[in-house]
């Protein structure tokens, strides 16, 4: 019996059997199969009903360890009003969100402060707003693993009040123990505006946009140490960003994915000198992706810097074969790898 109940864990299914009978109540109430539990979104709200009655609580919430929540509905949101504290998940460590809106993964991380590692799939939004700030996370203060993807473009967000008119003041968004960090499907607004500018005689203007870029960038990694780093999109990132916000925060990567890079129209020697020395800055990495990913010189001597042996997509070769040339799909591997040819274009 304990078998067939083992092959269950959604919280409706548990609960339900649970009500046959004492014997399967006593069962289903062992902790390792709650360890992780699944609700529908639905059927979550319900449950914080319940547990904002006086005096209710479930004993099953406190052998949670990993808490999955899913919406099958476009228009499925949380319940209104306050919610409870939920101190009954007291070994809950990750949470994992999937097409959810974006104002209800507020309210749910609110409720458990000390998770340490969150997953939201295909985050939706039910407005025109093509903006997110992630100081909505801020109050997570164990948190070691963060993987966001939006189910469209959506603009990464600078810092918020007060500190938007003192450029001296970084709030850290994510604690300094955090160590993953994935942000998928979001873009830089801020890079149409350097792209306007370069080039015209309004350096002022182009200035004030890459401050904006710097104190949003800072705000993600500054007083953190990443092990592992993925961003859809770099194809704003100047000089200084790779220099004062990339540099910093990469010194213990063991894994990067980065998305987008194209040389700038100006200041390209500079930029081609920080793209070397964040590259080459990389001593303890393990794996690095590309895509859509220009191959200049900064990267290739970055990569010949590091004086290791690597492996391109599982085979021999030396990074300077593409040169010039956009990479698709591309995976250097300081480790054994997988057989496979990267997809290349000349740029």
């Amino acid at each position: 019996m304990m078998l067939i109940f083992a092959q269950y864990n959604d919280a409706k299914t548990l609960t339900t059997l649970a009500s046959v009978c004492r014997r399967w109540r006593r069962t289903i109430l062992q902790p390792h199969l709650w360890k992780d539990t699944y609700y529908q979104l639905y059927e979550f709200n319900q449950h914080l009903k319940t547990l904002c009655q006086p005096y209710r609580t479930s004993l099953q919430l406190s052998y949670i360890q990993s808490l999955t929540i899913s919406s099958s509905s476009l228009h499925q949101k949380m319940i209104p009003g306050t919610l409870p504290r939920l101190s009954a998940f007291k070994q809950l460590k990750k949470i994992h969100l999937i097409d959810l809106y974006i104002d209800d993964i507020s309210k749910i991380t609110k409720l458990f402060n000390h998770v340490k590692i969150l997953i939201c799939d295909n985050i939706r939004r039910d407005d025109d707003r093509c903006t997110i700030h992630l100081s909505i996370f801020s109050h997570l203060l164990e948190l070691e693993d963060i993987r966001l993807h939006f189910d469209r473009p959506c603009n990464l967000g600078g810092p918020m009040m007060p500190f938007m008119h003192n450029r001296n003041m970084i709030a850290p968004v994510f604690p300094p123990c955090l160590k993953s960090l994935h942000l998928l499907n979001v873009y830089d607004f801020e890079e149409s505006l350097i792209r306007l500018y370069s080039g015209r005689p309004v350096p002022s203007s182009r200035t004030s946009v890459e401050q904006d870029l710097l104190m949003k960038y800072k705000m993600l990694t500054s007083q953190i140490h990443l092990t592992t780093l993925t961003l859809n999109r770099c194809s704003s990132f100047t000089a200084s960003i790779w220099r004062l916000c990339m540099i910093p925060c990469t010194k213990n990567l063991e894994y990067l994915s980065l998305t987008g890079w194209k040389p700038p129209v100006v200041d390209r020697a500079d930029s081609e000198e920080a793209l070397t020395d964040f590259f080459g800055g990389l001593k303890q990495i393990k794996e690095i992706k590309l895509h859509d990913f220009v191959c200049t010189p900064g990267l290739v001597r970055g990569i010949k810097k590091l004086a290791r042996s690597y492996r391109m997509n599982g085979q021999t070769g030396a990074i300077e074969e593409y040169l010039n040339q956009t990479l698709f799909d591309f995976s250097l591997s300081f480790q054994d790898g997988g057989v496979r040819r990267p997809r290349t274009h000349q740029s």
